[in-house]
């Protein structure tokens, strides 16, 4: 695939953002990959955005709690989840204490070998767009 090709591409997966509905983000989805020739069809890959605190001792936490669910511990986990919901009841509402992610917003980009999906697990129409790109890959690896 040329490199104004891919360009569109991406510059169409990232217009998906601008969509409200659901049912019309997974719509377009479809649409722009019926119109890519099966021979020409690349990969894609999701990079999920990272979570993180200011406040040293919230964001050590945080860690602690996604590497308790890595491990599927849940009874770990759900101790990590009531500490920080303590920690910011007590620390209140500030810049220290606000959830941030990085990257804050949600994009696609290409690396002329793959497209590269850089998504949020807190927003809905981002895991969906996760799903449907699981979905796409299942389909282009049985090409």
């Amino acid at each position: 695939m040329d490199s104004q090709t891919l360009d569109e591409l991406v510059k169409d997966l990232n217009n998906l953002f601008s969509f409200t509905s659901l049912h019309a983000v997974s719509f377009e989805f479809h649409k722009i990959f019926e119109e890519v020739p099966c021979q020409e069809i690349m990969p894609m890959k999701v990079i999920s955005s990272k979570h993180y605190y200011l406040d040293p001792t919230l964001h050590s936490i945080l860690l602690k709690k996604e590497k308790s669910f890595k491990k599927s511990d849940i009874a770990a986990a759900s101790a990590y989840y009531k500490r920080e919901k303590e920690l910011l009841a007590l620390k209140g509402n500030n810049e220290q204490t606000k959830l941030r992610t990085m990257p804050e917003e949600s994009y696609f980009e290409h690396d002329n070998h793959s497209i590269i999906a850089h998504l949020s697990k807190n927003r809905q129409i981002d895991r969906l767009l996760a799903n449907l790109i699981e979905y796409y890959n299942m389909i282009y690896n049985k090409k």
